[in-house]
């Protein structure tokens, strides 16, 4: 992780240092602090795979990328930039964007923009290629600058796994993200816009279904009555379409509740709240109906048999 500050900075040089750190960060742009003599700012970037995330905090101030800039451009990509604290206006695409804290727009750095910071603010951006953003929302320029509430539903969620996401990334807790995790955060993105009423690619609306589907399956894996039809009857879908949905996933839709309940039970083998459960106790509570079948699908998962993991585990803790 990359992390900067002007706290170190000579106050004089305060203003210089933090207008070329954001242009070598962002794009090409010009710092205008409201107060040049009391500015302080900070900075974190970490990448992931395709995608990086800044944390920002500043002192009020006006950042424009102007038309000039553009012409010169040469790095297409687009961030999603969430206000976290404060308040911000964002100026992008012929739109006006006012942001607080949860809300969220796209920004397309190539192009012209302006955001100002009447007070202290900060945020977290996400930042990504064109070729990634246009396999979700197929006509991004369609959206840029657009204000997304992030009080309510999937806008909510889409706020708040940028930001998770981000700190995770830059404390080291997630050191690369998986292809299955960064296409479940661009389809939540792409779902938020289309409930706005914007178009989204097939390949996006199906995503969002499979998030969908994961979520009611974590909400239900203790259920042992959770079989595909159930989950389809569960989600007003048909089990033949929630198996075209599943079948760009790594495995069956079987396989994967199976896999989750051996990962739950997993974890309560060796917890001391359950220590005095049976292994038979965490294997019904965990919707498997037979001891047999939970050991032999366990070692199957582990390579161990469950009273051989439980020891282990609990005699290196």
């Amino acid at each position: 992780m990359e992390a900067y500050s002007t706290a170190t900075v000579h106050r004089k040089e305060k203003v210089d240092y933090w207008q070329d750190l954001c242009s070598r960060t962002y794009a090409d742009l010009k710092l205008s602090p409201h107060d040049h003599r009391n500015f302080d700012g900070e900075l974190r970037r970490s990448f992931a795979g395709p995608l990086s995330f800044v944390k920002v905090s500043s002192s009020a101030a006006c950042i424009t990328r102007s038309e000039e800039h553009a012409i010169c451009s040469v790095d297409h990509r687009f961030d999603v930039f969430l206000t976290l604290r404060g308040e911000s206006v964002c100026l992008h695409n012929g739109q006006r964007a006012v942001l607080r804290p949860g809300d969220f727009t796209l920004v397309d750095i190539s192009l012209p923009y302006r955001f100002e910071f009447e007070d202290f603010c900060s945020a977290v951006s996400m930042s990504m290629p064109q070729s990634l953003i246009g396999a979700y929302l197929p006509v991004p320029r369609l959206y840029l600058g657009r204000p997304m509430s992030g009080l309510l539903g999937v806008n909510r969620l889409a706020s708040v796994m940028i930001d998770c996401l981000c700190d995770q990334v830059q404390s080291g807790q997630l050191g690369e993200l998986t292809p299955s995790l960064i296409r479940d955060i661009l389809d939540i993105i792409a779902t938020a816009y289309s409930a706005t009423g914007a178009s989204v690619s097939e390949s996006a609306a199906a995503g969002a279904r499979r998030v969908q589907i994961r979520a009611f399956i974590e909400a239900n894996l203790r259920d042992p009555r959770l079989t595909p039809r159930h989950i389809a009857s569960g989600l007003g879908i048909s089990p033949r379409y929630l198996r075209l949905l599943f079948s760009q996933e790594e495995e069956t839709i079987s396989r994967y509740v199976t896999r989750r309940r051996l990962e739950q039970a997993a974890r309560e083998l060796v917890d001391a709240a359950w220590r005095r459960s049976t292994i038979t106790d965490i294997a019904y509570h965990w919707g498997f109906g037979d001891a047999a079948h939970f050991s032999r699908a366990f070692r199957e998962q582990f390579g161990v048999s469950p009273r051989r993991y439980r020891q282990v585990q609990v005699e290196q803790s």
